[in-house]
């Protein structure tokens, strides 16, 4: 199912700090079988116990595998087969709910998504949900279809103009498609308040909702789920949005920017500023530069600043893409903790932005439900009402 490829990113990162209810003693043990191949690579990934993400690797013999490891509570994790060499599909990737104790999984090469496992009750959960959201692929099939057919040439041929369009064109139309997936999303949660399953997608949905809807799902679900690590990990995070929520002044942070020099956000007080969360590879984050040059250029000697923080792992790639768009102008920096401890954008999807005011205030989120206007229109009318002060 292609979206748990999005959703195994977002549980990825070191924000699950000393989670409560670990158990040293508990193991798990998986046994599996791929159905149509022999030999090759396995991988599993998930969030051991000392909260490190872990990829262990082993090798099939006739098409058997196994993995054991420690871990005290159900965690989602992913399963990876034999890589294609651009593998749009995801036909050998498959998220699933593990366990302490004994599962078995049986695979089938080329169509990981079906895989049947026994022995975790979180995935037999996960497997009504997944049904759901099962049907809903196939009622969108045909235009995700040809989504992702135009997705590859406008990789492999960015200069093609035309399907850069019906690109554009094919991804405003399934946006309805991926409000029918969140509505099942948010149906299991309501009636599974004792499922880590529904913690977990409520972690998910956290953007995607009013941070006061998700404040009321997660007052739902069940003591032993909020202590969970996916609900402590809600708490947490419904916790930072709060801190960073329109109306509230925006927290300070400490980081290097591009030169290795020490940089804060307080040191631009008395400015209007842009955060703006995204990464060198984020395709949709890049085509949104063209417009914050405009904003720069019109708004810039009027007090307005743009911070680029960027979620990139391999600096000379964030370099060089700094260079090639032209925007050393800007100040970019790397997301750290300092930043990732008050700003859930950095765990999130991007591209996202933040415009705070002169007092530090934060104005407008692109991420805000309750956004009355875009931000081209808060920062005129910021600048404009300064201006007949």
């Amino acid at each position: 199912m292609k979206l748990t490829l999005v959703i195994v990113l977002l549980f990825s990162s070191s924000s699950f700090a000393q989670k409560p209810g670990a158990n040293s003693n508990d193991f798990f043990c998986l046994r599996g079988k791929v159905i149509g191949r022999d030999t090759g690579r396995i991988i599993l990934s998930y969030i051991n116990e000392k909260e490190e993400w872990t990829t262990d690797t082993t090798y099939l013999k006739k098409g058997n595998f196994q993995f054991e490891g420690k871990i005290s509570q159900p965690i989602y994790a992913s399963i990876k087969g034999y890589p294609k060499e651009i593998d749009f599909d995801q036909v050998n990737y498959v998220g699933i709910f593990l366990e302490p104790g004994k599962q078995t999984i049986s695979l089938v090469e080329d169509n990981y998504k079906d895989a049947v496992m026994k022995g975790s009750y979180s995935q037999l959960e996960y497997d009504t949900l997944r049904m759901k959201f099962d049907s809903i692929e196939l009622k969108w099939k045909r235009i995700n279809d040809e989504y992702i057919k135009v997705k590859k040439i406008v990789i492999s041929h960015p200069e093609d103009t035309l399907s850069k369009i019906r690109f554009d064109s094919l991804t405003a139309m399934l946006k309805p498609k991926l409000t029918e997936v969140e509505t099942a999303g948010i149906s299991f949660i309501t009636h599974h308040p004792n499922s880590v399953v529904s913690a977990y997608f409520l972690g998910v949905y956290l953007h995607a909702l009013s941070i006061d809807s998700v404040d009321f799902l997660y007052s739902q679900l069940s003591r032993k789920i909020k202590n969970s690590r996916y609900g402590y990990w809600d708490k947490t995070e419904i916790n930072k949005t709060k801190q960073s929520s329109t109306g509230v002044v925006a927290s300070n942070f400490n980081v290097k920017d591009i030169k290795g020099q020490e940089f804060s956000l307080h040191l631009l007080k008395g400015k209007f500023i842009l955060l703006n969360f995204w990464a060198s590879w984020c395709m949709p984050c890049r085509r949104e530069i063209p417009f914050f040059k405009k904003l720069y250029n019109q708004y810039h000697l009027k007090g307005f600043e743009i911070i680029a923080i960027s979620i990139d792992k391999d600096i000379q790639d964030w370099k060089k893409t700094i260079k090639k768009e032209n925007i050393s102008n800007w100040y970019n920096v790397l997301a750290n903790e300092s930043i990732g401890k008050n700003y859930p954008n950095v765990n999130q999807p991007i591209p996202s932005q933040i415009l705070i005011d002169k007092e530090g205030k934060i104005i407008w989120r692109s991420d805000d439900k309750n956004n009355n206007s875009d931000l081209e229109n808060v920062l005129k009318k910021q600048i404009k009402g300064e201006n007949n002060f």
